[in-house]
């Protein structure tokens, strides 16, 4: 086993990072530049959207960062949640909120998540008052869901890429991000690399539409989340986009796969894996990683 961390620790993971945070930082500092500087705007609150999902969308949780805002189709710029904003407008004004994530676990790599909806509403504004919008996030009409683990029952995770049967995702129910179970990956100096992919190779994704993969995790190991790709000639051609340090705390993250499944035009499958390496580190002798929630959306 120790040979086959060294082999790991070797590869070069591929992380995506978004070159749009530069671009919104100078929008954002030009906000306050009216054209009429004598004008009094109105202000918008923003509050912490709520996510409604429907049957067959899995869980309601989310991790919205930012507010794209547009007012009567007019580009106001990007805002934090929770505060508010100037409008220069007056009267009835409709305001459309995009949602904002950050991409890959990734702090800086920031913009629209293309599977939630913007949400629009209508406010009556007054110069100087504070006026409050409510966003509610939804999944798009169009998006399409591969497959959705809440790991309440059996789980999907169970094909074996190290060849360790022994080295497995399993159920527990000692630590949960919601329901009543997750899964768990536990690693330590004996086994030190668990890999796991879905036990179905899926050959719905069209190379060039948008591929994200959404999941809850708290880990005390590396976590690495990518993909198996399958030409039927060739062998397998392993691919993980990024690496989660550990972290002792929930987290949600928003894995976009786009750019490399079209990489992959030869596949004709893909199975979705996740790697679990121990942390020389980290003192803890038996390392865990936890999963809740994990969905595969595409276009």
């Amino acid at each position: 086993m120790f040979m086959k961390l060294n082999v790991f620790k070797s590869m070069k993971t591929s992380v995506y990072y978004a070159t749009l945070g530069l671009v919104l930082i100078s929008i954002i500092l030009s906000c306050g530049e009216f054209k009429n500087p004598d004008q009094i705007p109105a202000f918008v609150f923003i509050e912490t959207p709520t996510k409604e999902v429907v049957a067959g969308q899995g869980s309601n949780a989310h991790d919205i960062t930012e507010a794209y805002f547009y007012a009567n189709n007019e580009f106001l710029g990007v805002y934090h949640l929770d505060d508010s904003f100037p409008v220069l407008s007056e009267g009835p004004t409709e305001l459309t909120v995009f949602s904002g994530i950050r991409r890959n676990g990734i702090s800086d790599a920031f913009g629209i998540y293309t599977f939630y909806a913007p949400y629009s509403q209508t406010l009556n504004l007054t110069p100087g008052q504070v006026d409050t919008i409510r966003p509610v996030a939804r999944y798009t009409n169009s998006s399409k869901f591969l497959f959705i683990e809440d790991f309440e029952t059996a789980h999907i995770f169970v094909h074996h890429l190290d060849g360790d049967e022994s080295a497995r995702m399993t159920i527990s129910t000692s630590e949960v991000f919601e329901g009543d179970r997750s899964g768990l990956i536990e690693v330590d100096t004996d086994n030190n690399i668990v890999e796991v992919a879905t036990e179905f190779a899926y050959s719905d994704l069209t190379p060039g539409n948008p591929v994200y993969l959404e999941l809850n995790v708290k880990n005390e190991c590396a976590v690495f989340l990518g993909f198996v790709a399958y030409d039927g000639v060739n062998l397998p051609n392993r691919f993980y986009k990024v690496q989660l340090n550990p972290n002792n705390e929930w987290r949600k993250i928003y894995l976009e796969l786009t750019d490399e499944i079209g990489r992959f035009r030869n596949a004709i499958e893909f199975r979705f894996a996740i790697l679990a390496i121990y942390d020389e580190g980290n003192p803890i002798e038996n390392q865990r990683a936890f999963f809740d929630n994990i969905k595969l959306l595409y276009l």
